[in-house]
């Protein structure tokens, strides 16, 4: 699926979050929101010009982009082995960030051990966003499981690709389907903020 539409059904879905566990306070609101529009987009981090690298590597850096997370994950394990000041997710986020340098597209980061991880990570970062973390990072997930390709749900156990096709149902990249998701899920985000900023 594209970027946007991934985007949007991240947005949408901190938006049930933030509805699901009574959240009242705008800034609390927006904050679970964001946070699970942004953690939609993650799990394409293995891809070199994703929409989250782009947004972590600016234009400038375009010359590195090809080992951007390599260099970004021995600058967090190396940091966290060297200076006493890095917490513990830091290592776990260099680990991450190396995997998703090392494997290639749609395995590691599309599993559902990467999305425990990930979701383990964020808890040691904060526990109030964690679960938007998780819920925004299995979207992503769940989204690409309906496309034609699938995805690894159970990797590196289970290296086969799981998906929605096997039932007949497939969602074709940048086709019809795909941009009317994204569509629906950008009215029901901007209609679940509404609903908070009115009521």
């Amino acid at each position: 699926m594209r970027a946007v539409t991934h985007l949007a059904i991240g947005l949408a879905c901190g938006v049930g979050l933030a509805i699901t566990t009574g959240q009242t306070q705008p800034a609390q609101v927006m904050l679970m929101v964001g946070i699970a529009g942004v953690s939609a987009l993650l799990p394409d981090i293995d891809i070199q010009n994703s929409t989250i690298n782009r947004m972590l590597l600016p234009k400038q850096f375009k010359a590195v982009q090809g080992i951007f997370l390599y260099i970004l994950a021995a600058c967090l394990i190396l940091g966290y082995l060297l200076i006493d000041a890095f917490p513990t997710w830091t290592f776990l986020l260099g680990l991450y960030l190396l995997g998703a340098a090392i494997f290639p597209h749609r395995s590691f980061t599309h599993s559902l051990f990467a999305l425990l991880y990930i979701g383990f990570i964020s808890s040691l970062i904060t526990s109030t966003y964690s679960l938007a973390v998780v819920v925004g990072y299995a979207s992503h997930i769940l989204a690409d499981a309906c496309t034609k390709k699938g995805i690894p749900f159970f990797w590196p156990f289970l290296r086969k690709n799981f998906g929605l096709s096997q039932l007949g149902i497939v969602i074709r990249t940048n086709g019809t389907v795909d941009h009317l998701l994204g569509l629906l899920s950008f009215v029901v985000a901007g209609m679940g903020l509404a609903y908070y900023v009115l009521f």
